[in-house]
């Protein structure tokens, strides 16, 4: 109850920042269990992010997909006609590897300009292989100054998603979502975090 007093006091004081210039890539869990509505519900989701949450004037987007291997669906763009078409290429399958994809996002983030904000936003709906891995990398990202975001479902580690995540005021970057349904609206909270840059 606390935490989620703190984040609507959160999200009501950052409401009225202006979002500035963000470099943000989506690593999209595509194992097997995402299948159906859950994989829907989460191209549906991006769908809104790319065309009512973020203002893709000033900020961009890029998609990797993981389950046993990496998939690269889009490097980082301001088209989102571009983004709602490649996310529709993600079919679910394979186990749950989550550092390949957070391996990529940080070598493509490291590369980019420098003056533009950073972050990455990792979702899953269970639990992730190569916790290790993954933590190390998520270190790595945290010590660039990027903001690592991870959004989990109930079947999701939530401690070890809590762990790798960035904390701002106290306040974890992790986010509980127990119905995908509702992911645009864990998005636009996201963004809204955000914009105190």
């Amino acid at each position: 109850i606390t935490k989620s007093i703190k984040r609507s006091q959160k999200k009501i004081e950052i409401e009225h920042h202006k979002q500035g210039p963000t470099d943000i890539y989506l690593l999209i869990d595509c194992s097997g269990s995402m299948a159906g509505d859950r994989l829907r519900n989460v191209k549906n989701a991006v769908t809104a992010l790319v065309t009512n949450i973020v203002d893709m004037n000033i900020c961009r987007i890029g998609i990797l997909a993981f389950n046993s291997d990496l998939h690269d669906i889009s490097d980082l763009t301001n088209d989102a006609s571009k983004i709602i078409t490649k996310v529709k290429s993600i079919s679910p399958g394979g186990g749950t590897m989550a550092n390949q994809a957070f391996d990529k996002a940080y070598k493509k983030l490291s590369a980019s300009d420098n003056s533009r904000q950073k972050a990455v936003i990792m979702l899953t709906d269970g639990k992730i292989f190569d916790e290790a891995a993954t933590a190390q990398t998520a270190v790595k990202m945290r010590n660039a100054n990027m903001r690592v975001i991870t959004i989990g479902t109930a079947d999701a580690n939530m401690k070890y998603l809590k762990k790798i995540s960035s904390s701002i005021n106290n306040v974890s970057d992790t986010y509980p979502v127990n119905d995908l349904s509702n992911l645009a609206k864990t998005f636009r909270t996201i963004i809204n975090t955000l914009k105190q840059g």
